[in-house]
């Protein structure tokens, strides 16, 4: 399936009019190659930037890595070819942006580029694209940055079976949080808690981003745990985002502790939960995601409230990605789309709710890929 995207990406350049381009964000190196370079530490501050792939406008993709990444790469890349450079030395100081420069003139040399119009993706670092200017002169660069969004929203089976696990991994999360939530504990240790039982689904590290707030803080949207304690009679929103072999899960839930909510959380809660389920049960190929955002949002103004973000988002190589389900985005749905949904209602001072599921849009409408407990009031 990497041959796949690599050929549909192959056609986005020659659409451009051009016979080469460089793409240097972790994102589209996960897509174009299948290799996932390391998501929470970046490049090492040995090596002279990011991961690069030269792809060719008719399909040819290279990889190159520094020889930290080498092994890595070559068991996980489909290129035809991997270029490392050597960038750690126990013995010298080697120049880190030399060696990352010269594989990029070998990879571009490789994919016959003898100058003219070159795609730049602009997470390509500036030092290696003076040096292309320096060495090619009348080089023509074009940005790519946005080259990518409109194949990157329809996922092949590859793709779609990476963001079940994801998502399942996230469901283990969500449900660690209704087995280990408890007054006294602060946000950062249920945090931990729960992360270490998603991490012991998976087999292994992985990383997690994640809402987790409690109390007043819930009404503040969203917010990275904190040494807060969680109180008696207190909700707790919690966002899990893990990433699995370079694909994003996306699950939200909000608890109540205690037996007895107050009213107005109990409607808000319900609200919310009502309104997810109509965004489900509304999405289908051909409507926009502006409408499906109307649909969403208008049950939850019907009962006085909104709500200051989106309705929801795409989810792939990155957490956040086209298409994104605001009114102004007028983004066909189309089989194969992956799309978050997570509308919520917050309360100056008091609480917030949100609740989240993450969608396969199918031919005939929406596959729910994290089956989770919404219910609000934990046993």
């Amino acid at each position: 399936m990497v041959r796949d995207r690599q050929l549909r990406a192959a056609r986005l350049l020659k659409e451009r009019r051009l016979a080469c381009a460089v793409f240097a964000d972790p994102a589209s190196t996960v897509y174009l190659t299948g290799y996932v370079p390391p998501v929470e530490t970046g490049p090492s501050p040995f090596e002279g930037g990011p991961p690069l792939v030269v792809l060719t406008a008719d399909g040819g993709a290279l990889l190159i890595v520094s020889d930290i990444e080498e092994p890595a790469a070559r068991g996980r890349a489909t290129v035809d070819e991997v270029i490392a450079y050597r960038a750690y030395s126990p013995s010298e100081n080697l120049p880190r942006e030399d060696g990352y420069r010269e594989a990029l003139m070998q990879a571009l040399d490789k994919a016959r580029f003898r100058g003219g119009a070159l795609g730049i993706e602009g997470a390509v670092p500036h030092h290696a694209t003076a040096w292309v200017a320096q060495v090619f002169r009348g080089a023509e660069f074009t940005s790519v940055s946005e080259c990518l969004n409109p194949i990157r929203m329809v996922k092949d089976s590859d793709e779609v079976a990476a963001i079940r696990k994801a998502a399942d991994i996230s469901v283990a999360g969500q449900r660690a949080v209704r087995q280990l939530v408890r007054p006294g504990l602060s946000e950062v240790e249920l945090f931990a808690a729960v992360r270490g039982q998603m991490e012991q689904a998976f087999g292994r590290r992985l990383p997690v981003l994640a809402d987790l707030v409690s109390g007043p803080r819930s009404a503040e949207v969203g917010g990275a745990p904190s040494s807060r304690t969680v109180g008696e009679g207190e909700v707790v929103l919690v966002d899990l985002v893990p990433c699995v072999d370079g694909y994003w899960g996306d699950t939200c839930v909000t608890v109540f502790l205690g037996p007895a909510p107050e009213a107005e959380l109990r409607q808000a809660h319900r609200v919310v939960v009502e309104a997810l389920q109509k965004g489900i049960e509304a999405v289908k190929p051909g409507m926009t995601a502006s409408e499906l955002d109307a649909i969403v949002r208008g049950h939850v103004r019907k009962f006085g409230y909104d709500y200051p973000h989106h309705t929801g988002h795409g989810v792939g190589t990155t957490w956040h990605e086209g298409p994104r389900i605001v009114a102004g985005d007028r983004t066909v749905l189309r089989p194969g789309m992956v799309i978050a949904l997570e509308p919520g209602v917050y309360v100056d001072g008091r609480f917030g709710v949100r609740v989240e599921d993450l969608l396969l849009v199918t031919e005939s409408g929406a596959e729910v890929l994290s089956h989770h407990d919404k219910s609000l009031i934990v046993p």
